[in-house]
């Protein structure tokens, strides 16, 4: 197939390979040969997706999450860090890049990858990795170390299959490339991103909680319809800004729930309950011992599995239906007679939702509301020449050992301090994403108090205590390098932009597939809530 590979490999068989790297192929048969969980079991077995047409198999996947995991990760630490979904998302990405790049007219031939093959490089997501010591001998490349060592039993793959793979990688390299020459800079917007970040501020500060106000109060399903009828488009960001909580969606129960310690008295509900669920709200009242849940009808609101820790009979209750009351079921703090008000599982669209998210919206504005006007009447003290120290405490120590402070600080609003910080887009030390306190800030003056900001569902006033200026002087001792990294922050900002956009036009018009037993990380776990370039949630990668 490749001429100049062919003859290299001819004129290198040796049994010295075998005795050379003879553990370290059996190394990888261990681990990644047949039956184990790294191993696709022979190429071409399973697809992991298909994007605009292209197949990703179930060997490209699955060798991804081998190179970035080292080569045996244990299941669950590779789950807390979302490794699959995250190796999905990057294959998708190299894809799109790929044929965006042959629609431009780029091209890449096999002597392209053999080239690059010659030389020890291999491209996995987008990252440069050296094979040298898998492939060379004496210093040169060698086609039955490639073929045998790395391909065969580390990829577990065939060399067409291995170059037809690169030759993507490649494309994808070279439309990466393009964007990059095509995202130029300027000098002065090197300067000034370096004077703006060489600019610092210590900001005093002080939160206003919402959830110290009264907003786990229950709303009425009035009120629900109020808002929802005014906040319609509200509504329907939130849900799309959680649509990948809504994808792929395992059985969910909304819950009601009367809690009593002793067994007999809660065997005594069940009965009375079970033939009549209607009475069910009646007994909430009369014989719940949870006052939590006593106060809101024993609303739970929805749970999954693992959620309520039974003791025995959780697959019962997650076989009931809407309506029906099932229990008792023995937890930790006693007895469960549970009414099952509704069920939801797979992909949930926003009307099956919008009523709950418009009831947390309205609780999270009534609650932001009180904290607010907190808040302002405060402020209008610090501008009649108030001082921050004068009218609020100082926040303690957590290791001053004072718990009594500590709680008071929780509780009340109280002086805390960001630090020494520079720019770092909506990001504000100790407070939080804080878009219109990000902008503000720069522009106060040492001691003017302004506010208040919505941050993180906390209302803040802010005061800046501590202003240190950049010297111009020194950019020019770093100019190059500072150019550099500015010119590089810059090109990726555009390629992120770029990819995530393109994925989600080709994602909404029907072009992406992704099989998503794949991304299961045990073969016994349920399916990975996965939904194509949305944001990851808990992602360590």
């Amino acid at each position: 197939m490749l001429l100049m590979l062919e003859m290299m490999r001819q004129n290198s068989r040796s049994t010295i390979i075998y005795v050379l790297f003879g553990i370290v192929i059996a190394t990888f048969i261990v681990n990644f040969g047949p039956g184990s969980r790294a191993s696709c079991s022979g190429p071409g077995v399973m697809n992991a997706a298909v994007v605009g047409g292209y197949t990703l198999g179930e060997g490209e996947f699955r060798n991804g999450v081998s190179w970035l995991s080292g080569f045996g990760q244990h299941a669950q630490y590779a789950k807390e860090r979302r490794l699959n979904e995250f190796v999905m998302d990057k294959l998708i990405e190299r894809e799109l890049l790929a044929q965006e790049a042959e629609r431009l007219g780029l091209r890449v031939s096999e002597a392209d990858v053999e080239d690059m093959l010659v030389g020890g490089r291999f491209l996995v997501l987008g990252m440069r990795q050296r094979i040298t010591n898998i492939v060379f001998k004496n210093g040169a490349y060698d086609h039955d170390r490639f073929s045998t060592n790395f391909v065969r039993y580390m990829l577990h793959s065939t060399v067409k299959k291995v170059i037809e793979e690169q030759r993507r990688e490649l494309l994808a390299e070279r439309l990466r490339e393009l964007l990059r020459t095509s995202t130029p800079v300027s000098a002065n917007e090197v300067k000034e991103d370096w004077l703006a970040k060489q600019t610092q501020l210590n900001v005093q500060f002080v939160r206003f909680v919402a959830a110290a106000s009264k907003g786990d109060e229950e709303i009425s399903a009035a009120e629900v319809d109020k808002y929802l009828a005014a906040h319609k488009d509200k509504v329907k960001e939130h849900y799309e800004q959680r649509s990948f909580y809504y994808k792929n969606m395992p059985r969910e129960l909304k819950l009601r729930q009367i809690l009593v310690e002793d067994q007999k008295k809660a065997d005594e509900i069940a009965k009375a309950t079970k033939d009549k669920p209607a009475d069910f709200d009646k007994l909430v009242a009369a014989k719940s011992e949870d006052p939590a849940t006593k106060s809101k009808q024993g609303l739970l609101g929805w749970r999954r599995k693992g959620a309520l820790a039974l003791e025995s009979g959780e697959d019962d209750l997650f076989k009931a239906t809407a309506g029906q009351v099932v229990g008792p079921f023995k937890a930790k703090r006693g007895y469960l007679v549970l009414k099952v008000e509704d069920v939801r599982e797979g992909n949930v669209p926003v009307e099956k939702v919008e009523r709950e998210l418009a009831e947390d919206l309205a609780k999270r504005d009534r609650s932001l509301d009180k904290a607010r006007k907190d808040a302002e009447s405060y402020l209008a003290k610090l501008k009649s020449g108030k001082t921050f120290d004068a009218l609020f405490p100082k926040q303690k120590s957590s290791d001053d050992g004072d718990d009594k402070a500590r709680s008071f600080a929780a509780d009340a609003p109280t002086l805390q301090e960001t630090g020494l910080f520079s720019r770092r887009g909506d990001v504000i030390p100790e407070i939080g994403i804080a878009k219109d306190l990000a902008k503000q800030v720069w522009k106060l003056k040492v001691g003017e108090p302004s506010g208040p900001f919505e941050t993180s569902g906390a209302i803040v006033l802010v005061a800046v205590k501590e202003k240190k200026d950049a010297k111009p002087e020194e950019f020019d001792k770093k100019k190059a390098e500072l150019t550099a990294d500015f010119a590089d922050t810059r090109w990726k900002e555009a390629l992120d932009d770029w990819s995530k956009k393109r994925c989600a036009e080709a994602r909404d018009a029907g072009q992406i597939r992704v099989n998503a037993d794949m991304l299961r990380y045990e073969k016994n776990d349920e399916k990975v809530a996965y939904t194509p370039c949305a944001p990851a949630v808990g992602s360590a990668i």
